[in-house]
């Protein structure tokens, strides 16, 4: 992950968390506005959301305590860790298909063709290493 190196208690005196949009406030302290690296919520308030409108794409969130409203959401005990997967449009499906066709991109699969009951000897080629692209096993 590359760092910002922006430091949250540097811009103290410019977040003020009486804003009610503190969240976006600090992102925009960032270059280009992409957001802070790691946010560390140890507050005991109920400012996730905030902190959500703080934190950039494919950055950290760590929870150092209980906080506000989350008890009552449901979180108490299970610790969750989420992870958001970009999928992007469907125009930009449409194009990736699209460039597929035109260049007859086909997928890569290895020359081995597993049967069911050698599914074992499959992990254990995927294990080692010793495939190429994707692996088939058949059913029947």
């Amino acid at each position: 992950m590359t760092h910002t190196g922006i430091c949250l208690e540097a811009q103290r005196d410019r977040t003020n968390l009486q804003d009610k949009d503190w969240g976006k406030t600090t992102r925009s302290f960032t270059p280009n506005g992409d957001g802070v690296d790691r946010i560390v919520k140890a507050d005991g308030q109920d400012t996730m959301n905030q902190s959500l409108n703080a934190i950039k794409c494919g950055g950290h969130s760590g929870m150092a305590s209980w906080l506000g409203s989350c008890l009552r959401r449901g979180f108490r005990g299970s610790f969750p860790l989420c992870r958001a997967v970009m999928i992007g449009s469907k125009a930009q499906f449409q194009d990736m298909v699209r460039a597929i066709e035109a260049n007859d991109i086909q997928p890569v699969l290895d020359k081995t063709v597993f049967f069911f009951q050698d599914v074992k000897k499959a992990y254990k080629d995927q294990w080692d290493g010793a495939h190429v692209g994707k692996m088939a096993i058949k059913f029947n």
